[in-house]
């Protein structure tokens, strides 16, 4: 049995639970094994439980958890679910997906499933989708659902005005850069860093990524947010090592439709000539 807490008992209720009856259906104070989860509960259910019913669950779960794997696997040997080759409504979609809003997996349960999904025990591990649709339908089959998927792909991505991060900065790799009147900036580059030191040193005040600015390049809508912009000289500064992606089309498209804004990169040559690298 549980452990029934007799003090709280006679506190809260008058009498102790060795004064009742085996069959009695006064409550007591009775705290659970596992979790000393205090609950009040009938005194004879409480002779007879040593666990909550969270903790019974989870030993249940745990417990029973390959043998309901077995018959689960045997079931579909021989029977056809009946929701196969079935999908919900456009109205059940829409109900689920309400319900389920605010709902969060807590951060003990979001541990649980990485251990349980890292690594080999993944069942994807070591494997692509290809591959698993290789096996399953075969060559042609594969093939036609992997030119659909990368269709589909190039269809969901957003760009310009509809893009998560149009106007934005995004925070990629990087660190933090304590500037000359205590602000913090994040920089993605070492060579930002620099040359944001060698300002600072030489009393020149700077912006970082002031404004982002709308162009279009490449027949699509974008933006462009140039490194630095100094103050005093009205001149906005790009800092490149190399020109990743469509970097150089975006700067290109920035001069031509901003001929008002005074811009110029600072390479590596450039960089070193100042003595900043």
């Amino acid at each position: 049995m549980g452990i029934i807490l007799e003090q709280k008992t006679k506190d809260m209720f008058g009498y102790y639970s060795n004064d009742l009856k085996p069959s009695s259906e006064k409550t007591v104070i009775w705290k659970c094994k596992d979790c000393d989860a205090e609950v009040e509960k009938k005194y004879r259910y409480a002779v007879k439980n040593d666990l909550c019913l969270s903790c019974s669950n989870k030993v249940n779960a745990n417990t029973n958890k390959d043998v309901k794997i077995e018959k689960l696997i045997e079931w579909h040997k021989n029977n056809t679910h009946h929701f196969k080759g079935k999908h919900r409504t456009d109205e059940v979609k829409k109900k689920i997906s309400q319900s389920n809003i605010g709902n969060y997996h807590s951060d003990k349960t979001k541990k649980k499933i990485s251990v349980k999904m890292s690594g080999d025990k993944n069942p994807m591990y070591g494997r692509s989708v290809f591959s698993v649709w290789l096996e399953k339908y075969g060559e042609i089959e594969a093939n036609i659902r992997y030119q659909k998927m990368l269709i589909n792909k190039s269809k969901n991505v957003k760009r310009g005005k509809e893009s998560n991060f149009y106007g934005k900065c995004y925070h990629g790799k990087g660190e933090w850069y304590k500037c000359k009147n205590g602000d913090s900036v994040w920089m993605r580059s070492s060579w930002e860093i620099k040359y944001a030191t060698y300002l600072d040193k030489n009393n020149i005040e700077w912006f970082f990524e002031p404004e982002a600015f709308p162009i279009n390049y490449n027949n699509a809508e974008g933006t462009y947010r140039p490194d630095f912009y100094l103050i005093d000289c009205d001149l906005y500064v790009e800092v490149k090592g190399w020109w990743r992606d469509d970097a150089k089309d975006k700067y290109l498209a920035f001069k031509k439709q901003y001929r008002d804004k005074k811009i110029e990169v600072y390479d590596k040559d450039k960089l070193k000539k100042l003595k900043i690298i």
